[in-house]
């Protein structure tokens, strides 16, 4: 029993002694000289349970010192960073202005590159300017989706009325540049009533220039015969004449510009079908069902 109780003894004694303060702790620093707090020094328990270990606390970084003091909003910025973040984001945003011109400018081209490439052939000539009208019409004046693939489905469909309208367009054409050629060879030679002849000539080039260039703005629009559409487009060129002549005068002035400097070619197809679409479309949208105008208005 005695063994018991001087053990018992002998662990109070060094717990005592574990607790009290640390005669360095109460002695002044020998390399600043500043007084110690005297606090006791952490007890060394040899007995029990090792308390867990406290996790780590990493210091913050660099970049985050610069953060801590500034006024935090709903998204976690301040308000300079969020209006310049805004302000990018509308830069590079793809539905801003500066991008959607930039789309509408690749478009013209690519589709240029594409009504040239299937007309060389001249077979699907009149397919090629149909698909270009309605993808221009569709997707590049009223921002529609899948520019390409609108063409392809365009020309495709067109190809039972648009070949012969085409080469019938390109044969007619051939003929009355060859007259319009004699006719100026007169003009220039005889003089008098040649002259007049000559006038008279290129006031009648209006009807079949008119009806060529109505004839694939209504097939991309319209399903019809062949006979069915030279009919309307003759009707049409008659009826709407102002229209016509505009039209007559845009595609002169784009043959002449490309005829002129080729490399043009990669744009002013496509250009020319944009521009002629203004006021085809005002005539064309009067002989639309009213469902479909609505449609049309809307866009």
């Amino acid at each position: 029993m005695e063994q018991y109780i001087t053990a018992d003894r002998k662990k109070k004694q060094r717990i005592s002694q574990a607790i009290q303060p640390d005669a360095r702790a109460a002695a002044p620093c020998v390399e600043c000289g500043a007084q110690r707090t005297g606090r006791a020094s952490a007890p060394s328990i040899p007995w029990g349970p090792r308390p867990a270990p406290q996790t780590p606390v990493l210091p913050l970084l660099p970049f985050q010192w610069y953060n801590v003091s500034r006024p935090i909003t709903d998204t976690g910025l301040c308000p300079g960073e969020r209006v310049s973040l805004m302000g990018l984001r509308g830069i590079f945003d793809p539905e801003n202005g500066f991008f959607r011109t930039l789309s509408r400018m690749v478009d013209v081209v690519g589709l240029s590159l594409l009504w040239v490439a299937l007309s060389l052939p001249l077979v699907t000539f009149g397919p090629a300017c149909a698909a270009l009208y309605h993808t221009v019409t569709h997707c590049v004046v009223r921002q529609g989706d899948s520019t390409y693939l609108t063409f392809f489905r365009s020309f495709r469909a067109n190809l039972r009325v648009g070949i012969p309208a085409g080469l019938l367009v390109l044969a007619a054409g051939a003929l009355l540049l060859q007259g319009y050629q004699i006719m100026v060879l007169a003009a220039n030679s005889v003089g008098g009533g040649a002259l007049a002849m000559y006038g008279c000539y290129c006031a009648a080039l209006i009807v079949p220039a008119g009806v060529s260039c109505w004839a694939f703005p209504l097939l991309s629009r319209f399903q019809m015969g062949l006979g069915h559409l030279l009919v309307t487009s003759f009707q049409v060129t008659l009826r709407h004449l102002p229209q016509t002549l505009l039209l007559i005068l845009l595609l002169f002035v784009t043959v002449w510009t490309t005829a002129g400097f080729f490399p043009l070619a990669v744009f002013t197809p496509a250009l020319n079908a944009l521009l002629a679409s203004l006021p085809a479309e005002r005539v064309i949208r009067r002989y639309l069902p009213e469902e479909e105008n609505g449609g049309e208005e809307e866009l």
